[in-house]
């Protein structure tokens, strides 16, 4: 039970290392890249106002 804990920890910190390096490059190209990432958060925000408008109906 111990050796399936202790794979199971192991997994978790990989998974949470990976997501800080993704988090990491991603702020990167983030300052890299404003005007992709304003373009992207309209899109988003279209998409979120249609969703929304289609949820009112």
């Amino acid at each position: 039970m111990a050796e399936k804990d202790q794979k199971t920890n192991d997994t978790q910190k990989k998974a949470e290392m990976f997501l800080e390096l993704w988090r990491l490059n991603l702020s990167l190209w983030a300052h890299e890249n404003p005007e992709s990432v304003q373009a992207i958060l309209m899109e988003k925000g279209i998409a979120m106002t249609n969703l929304m408008e289609k949820k009112g109906d």
